[in-house]
């Protein structure tokens, strides 16, 4: 069995968790912006009650995003570093598989849409099949009067509780979840699955769904709504 540390800190909380042999040791707490002032003690505090060291840990999972800038970077700066020194290998897993999962296991339901907030009024959207982890609608940024409505689906995300007013007929057609966050264990789990390719530490990214990450409402909407 493998030793592998999840990192989440794509939302106001910090999930942490680690594999160690058959042993899940797992920490969330809401930190809101002292994401960087807690990873590493709490980090710490996960190896100290495994009983391992650092340089034991063989895999470290982190969301890949979409989710909060800041946070996201903070995850993956202290996945990098703590890569380069064991010489660990990454395994890069979106928050719509954290979600998917997830919602499958708080649900029964295997077909999952995540609606993620991305702030100026949109979101960050897919469809994923819980059971293969294969998108069946490819991760997007939509306005919410545009989400894609199915039966027999159900729905989970910041986005959709946030904007569900103008999600047309969400309540009526979909089973809605409302996470406070991604935890991490799910990312075990994931991880365990071997559905996403480990990478080296120069190979390890983030999954962005804006061209430009500081791009305002205005300069969108120039954009998108220009003519040939």
């Amino acid at each position: 069995m493998k030793n592998i540390l999840a990192i989440d800190t794509s939302s106001a909380y910090l999930s942490l968790a680690l594999q160690a042999g058959n042993t899940i040791y797992s920490y969330i707490d809401k930190v809101d912006n002292k994401q960087s002032e807690n990873i590493i003690p709490e980090i710490q505090k996960l190896l100290a009650e495994a009983g391992i060291k650092a340089k034991n840990i063989d895999y470290i999972a982190y969301n890949q995003g979409p989710g909060s800038f800041t946070g996201l970077r903070i995850g993956l700066s202290v996945a990098l570093g703590i890569a380069f020194g064991i010489k660990a290998l990454l395994i890069p897993i979106p928050a719509f598989a954290i979600y998917a999962l997830q919602a499958q296991e708080l649900s029964g339901f295997n077909q999952v849409i995540v609606g993620l907030d991305a702030r100026l009024n949109q979101l960050y959207f897919a469809g994923m099949d819980a059971c293969t982890l294969e998108y069946f609608i490819q991760p997007e940024l939509i306005n919410p009067g545009d989400a894609i409505i199915q039966t027999g689906m159900v729905a989970i995300g910041s986005g959709f509780m946030l904007y569900k007013e103008l999600i047309p007929k969400l309540q009526d057609e979909l089973n809605l979840l409302n996470p406070q966050y991604p935890a991490a264990t799910y990312l075990l789990k994931i991880a365990n699955y071997g559905k996403f390719t480990p990478v080296s530490p120069e190979k390890a990214d983030l999954l962005y769904l804006r061209n430009k990450v500081a791009l305002n409402l205005d300069e969108q909407k120039r954009k998108t709504n220009h003519s040939c």
